[in-house]
């Protein structure tokens, strides 16, 4: 399964990517959230490393949206 990961996390970038430019008026956060969870499911990304992901993206998002007011 191991060497599954990376053709999938791959393919299900070019494909958010394809759906993007296929349908442009649709908001990118849904293909971008199907796309999180085939990875996530695919086991490419762990729930330890997600953890990680939320506290990292959680930290520069409350300081893009402090520095965005100032």
């Amino acid at each position: 399964m191991d060497e599954f990961l990376i053709p999938i996390t791959v393919l299900s970038f070019l494909c958010t990517l394809l759906f993007i430019f296929w349908r442009p008026d649709i908001d990118e956060d849904i293909p971008a959230t199907v796309r999180a969870l085939i990875i996530l499911l695919s086991g490419s990304v762990s729930l330890t490393d997600l953890g990680s992901i939320i506290k990292t993206i959680g930290r520069r998002s409350r300081r893009i949206t402090i520095s965005w007011f100032y």
